[in-house]
């Protein structure tokens, strides 16, 4: 097992079949859940993980335990009452397992604080992806640093944006994600874009409904964070 960031595929089969649902794969502990629940919201995480005060030393042990504390709890999601988006849920999960590990710390020491995870204990299917996660996020803090103490100073909405960009690229070329991003993100035209990348606006528009295609059909119960896409 390499340490090497996810390459975006440039030859991909589209014809492939049709992979069961991200919650599914949660649910079974499929090492691709895993490495999608870690591109798709480990920067989220570490930011709520930061905003809580968790040393920095202790983040990546800290996340790797949410994500297994995610991926055994996945049920309580899909069988509970519950109004709110698949993120909602999340936080609450890091925030109560934070409330945990705070306690956990005081009956060890008589002192407030954060008990750190023993990393001997988490057995994570693959690392490289948090790592790679990891080691983008301090390169930026590092290059906006020292205009701000905090090396988090995007919205959440933008660290989503960035996690799906890292899950598309393991199924889409490097162009098409650049038009999707284009599209949703920098909410531009498909005339625009067709101008900018020499296609037609008619194929523009097709990649983004081939990638919308494929959120939906992996996806589609992260509806409340996929519908801002559709909104723009």
């Amino acid at each position: 097992m390499t340490n090497d960031p996810i390459i975006p595929n440039d030859n991909v089969n589209f014809n492939q079949p049709t992979p069961s649902s991200f919650l599914d794969d949660l649910r079974n502990k499929k090492t691709e859940a895993w490495e999608r629940l870690l591109m798709l919201y480990g920067r989220m995480i570490l930011y709520w993980l930061d905003k809580a005060g968790i040393p920095r030393e202790e983040r990546q042990d800290v996340l790797l335990d949410v994500c297994i504390q995610v991926m055994n709890s996945i049920h309580n999601f899909q069988h509970k009452d519950y109004v709110g988006s698949f993120r909602s849920w999340l936080k609450k999960v890091v925030e109560n397992h934070i409330h945990n590990l705070q306690k956990k710390y005081k009956e060890q020491t008589g002192c407030h604080g954060v008990y750190e995870p023993d990393s001997s204990l988490i057995e994570a299917p693959n690392s490289s992806v948090l790592e790679s996660i990891i080691k983008q996020e301090e390169e930026e803090a590092r290059m906006r640093q020292p205009s701000s103490n905090s090396p988090y100073q995007i919205d959440e909405d933008a660290l989503f944006a960035k996690g799906l960009m890292q899950v598309l690229g393991t199924q889409f070329s490097q162009r098409d994600i650049s038009i999707y991003y284009q599209l949703v993100y920098e909410k531009k035209n498909a005339t625009q874009v067709a101008e900018l990348t020499g296609l037609t606006s008619s194929n523009v528009r097709k990649i983004k409904e081939r990638i919308n295609k494929y959120l939906k059909e992996n996806f589609n119960e992260l509806k409340e964070d996929l519908d801002a896409d559709e909104d723009k």
